[in-house]
């Protein structure tokens, strides 16, 4: 009868040796799976907990996303709230005085009202939008998505005196969460305002131009930016982020005027 090499190799190992590796073996074994249980104890638990700190800072998010909405809303009406008060105290002395009030001007009052009342819900529409939270992806124009994003900050462009110029392909569109490619919209504009410096520059502007194949946001803030200061500025890191999910790409250049931040739309 043929006895293989390890059948023999068994019988050469004295029976206390045999039972020791044995041994040794199963205790290996049992300490392996007692590790893989602490182990997986151990991830369920830190899972655990960064899932609750996660709904922390979610809640912490919303409530100051709410006040930022509200806020940003508030001056955004104070002006048409201002534009209606005056329209309404303009009619109730006209009535007071028992004057006769001329049907055009009538027309026209109330035809103000109604613009005023629309720009007011627009913007609560174009707050909301951007708020609100959305996973769904579908077709949306990227001149009406930078249009709205700017009735949004638009209270801090005129504070700041930053003139806007949009140009280029104004039917272009994109496919994704239009909130996501706001927030980037958003944030790049942010960065351009806060490179903004009153002894600089006196007329400022960025010029946002739209091009099949990238959109390109430029300014006149005579600053500079190296490579490394790209994730450093605010918001740009998570702008990186969400256009790398659509596979597109984020860059920039300096120039004499200041600082041209690229999307490359086909990467």
């Amino acid at each position: 009868m043929h006895v293989s090499f390890f059948e023999n190799f068994l019988q050469q190992i004295h029976p206390p040796l045999l039972y020791f590796i044995f041994t040794i073996t199963l205790l290996l074994i049992f300490a392996i799976l007692l590790w893989n249980v602490l182990l997986r104890r151990k991830v369920e638990s830190v899972v655990k907990r960064n899932l609750e700190n996660q709904k922390i800072m979610l809640q912490h998010s919303k409530q100051a996303e709410l006040g930022a909405l509200i806020g940003n809303i508030s001056h955004q009406w104070r002006e048409p709230l201002s534009n209606l008060s005056s329209i309404n105290l303009m009619m109730m002395a006209y009535l007071e005085q028992n004057q006769t009030i001329d049907k055009a001007l009538w027309y026209q009052k109330l035809k103000s009202i109604e613009n005023t009342l629309d720009f007011m819900s627009q913007t609560m529409q174009n707050f909301l939008e951007f708020y609100k939270p959305s996973s769904q992806y579908y077709t949306f124009n990227v001149c009406e998505s930078i249009h709205q994003t700017l009735s949004i900050i638009e209270t801090n462009l005129l504070a700041n005196n930053v003139h806007i110029e949009l140009q280029g392909d104004m039917n272009l569109e994109l496919y994704g969460i239009k909130n996501e490619f706001m927030q980037v919209w958003i944030n790049i504009i942010n960065n351009a305002m806060h490179a903004f410096h009153p002894e600089r520059v006196e007329k400022r502007k960025i010029i946002i131009t739209i091009d099949p194949l990238k959109i390109t946001f430029c300014d006149n803030a005579r600053g500079k930016i190296v490579e490394n200061d790209l994730l450093k500025g605010v918001g740009l890191s998570m702008c990186q982020q969400i256009l790398e999910k659509y596979n597109k790409k984020l860059s920039f250049r300096n120039t004499k005027e200041g600082v041209c931040v690229t999307i490359l739309l086909n990467t």
